[in-house]
Formats: C-alpha cells, structure tokens, sequence
C-alpha cells in the first residue's frame, strides 16, 4: 500500500505517514455512499441541521486544536488559520443551519406571460457527490463545499489535498463528531 508522508512546511519535519486509499476501494465507498444517501434525501432540510449545529459546536470546544494543525501541517500562522479557516466554517454552519429549510423548500415561479399555467423551483439532492480540496486553505474551502452538499441532501466522497491529509481527515473527524449518519462522508 503507497503511503502519504505529511510535512511540516515550515521545517520539512516529517508529521506522519498515512496509508493512501487504494484505488480500486473507491468505487465500494461509493456504493455506500449511495446507500447512506438514500435514506439522507429523505431527512428534512430542518432536521438535518442539527447535525451541522453539533459540527459547529465542536468546532468552537476545539478552535485551539485545529488552529494548531493548520499551522503544523500548512504553514500558516496561527491567527490566520483561525480567521481564515475556522472562523469561516463556523459562519458558514452558523447561516445555512439558519437558512437551510428556507432556501432548499420549494418555490412556485411566476408566470409573467402565461398566467394559466404553474410552475415550480424544486430542489432534489444529486446523490453522491466528490469534492478534492486544495491545500491552501485545506480546512474552509472543503468543510464549506461538504457543508452544503451534506445540507442538500447528497453524500460526499472527500479527497483532501496530498499536502494536507491530517486537515481531512480532521473534517472527517468533525463530522463524526457531530454524529453524522455512517458512510455519508
């Protein structure tokens, strides 16, 4: 099995070597992931907050933690790991768990022209989604884009960045955390 050795930029010290998933396991996690998804849809957007406020919940009791595996792992300093990456996450948590219900409800459409007929804007989860994350804000930009495609109903495979494994694997973490239903991330 290829390993991952993950670094600290800012020494080259070797932090720790992961084993990389194998390639051909990939289409197994999808095939569970589809499984968990299809009984994810069928949870209200409401009800699936709760999840993303325990997410947001553990984020803040290990804001220290993180901050300093963003800095060990990425290089950044420790307030910009702080207001950079994990303050952004837990707006982004703290506004969709709010608003979630609302903007994923549906919506009737105006007819301007043919006001005999109705239309509508509905939302459906696509199913099994992949995200693979860059490495310069390894903890925001993936733990935003798992957010809302979670919040929406759909499964994740997430690829963290070579550079950056333990960030993922802390997402992933944080997730569990928060009870996350298995095999949606």
């Amino acid at each position: 099995m290829e390993t991952i050795t993950s670094r600290n930029p800012a020494t080259g010290t070797p932090l720790t070597r992961l084993d990389q998933t194998p390639l051909e396991a990939i289409p197994g996690m999808v095939v569970r992931a589809r499984a968990a998804q299809q009984a994810w849809a069928l949870v209200r957007p409401k009800d699936r907050i709760k999840y993303f406020i325990n997410a947001r919940e553990h984020l803040l009791d290990n804001v220290d933690t993180l901050a300093e595996l963003i800095c060990q792992e990425n290089g950044k300093p420790r307030f910009e790991a702080i207001v950079n990456d994990i303050l952004p996450a837990m707006d982004l948590l703290s506004q969709y768990a709010k608003r979630a219900p609302k903007l994923l409800r549906d919506r009737p459409i105006s007819m301007h022209l043919m006001k005999h007929r109705k239309s509508s804007l509905n939302f459906w989860p696509k199913g099994v989604i992949a995200i693979l994350s860059p490495w310069n804000y390894p903890f925001s930009i993936p733990f935003g884009e798992i957010t809302l495609g979670l919040l929406s109903g759909n499964a994740v495979i997430f690829k963290p960045s070579e550079v950056t494994p333990l960030i993922g694997l802390k997402i992933a973490e944080i997730f569990e955390q928060a009870c996350l239903p298995k095999d949606l991330l």
